[in-house]
């Protein structure tokens, strides 16, 4: 059974995020969570760092009250992204509502990740 999260200082994690604040957070070992569905990943692309997770898989996966979670430090934060940030950010407030108090997400989705100089991986 996976260990519930200890409260994070919200303050320190903000709900939403710029991509250049995004690139940052990546360089001190925040994870980068691509909640586009494949499709979306096929013709737009994908980054090779972090994870997808389908959004029915959302909770599953990440939710520390799941069996299933994803193996991640309780204090890391978890940056989600969309393709225009418009359903990432009501998943990050699930997410916070079930303990995960590091989630974010970025403003402008996939694009402003691009823009900001994420290198893209394919297709």
């Amino acid at each position: 059974m996976t260990q519930a999260r200890p409260a994070a200082d919200t303050a320190a994690f903000p709900v939403r995020i710029g991509a250049a604040e995004a690139l940052a957070a990546l360089g001190h070992g925040a994870l980068l969570v691509d909640i586009r569905a494949k499709e979306g990943r096929a013709v737009q692309g994908w980054f090779d760092t972090g994870i997808a997770v389908g959004k029915s898989d959302i909770l599953r996966h990440l939710s520390p009250r799941s069996p299933h979670q994803v193996a991640i430090p309780p204090d890391q934060p978890l940056i989600l992204f969309c393709s225009s940030a418009m359903s990432s950010q009501g998943f990050v407030l699930l997410l916070r509502s079930v303990g995960v108090d590091t989630a974010c997400d970025v403003e402008g989705g996939f694009s402003a990740l691009c823009a900001a100089g994420l290198p893209l991986a394919g297709p």
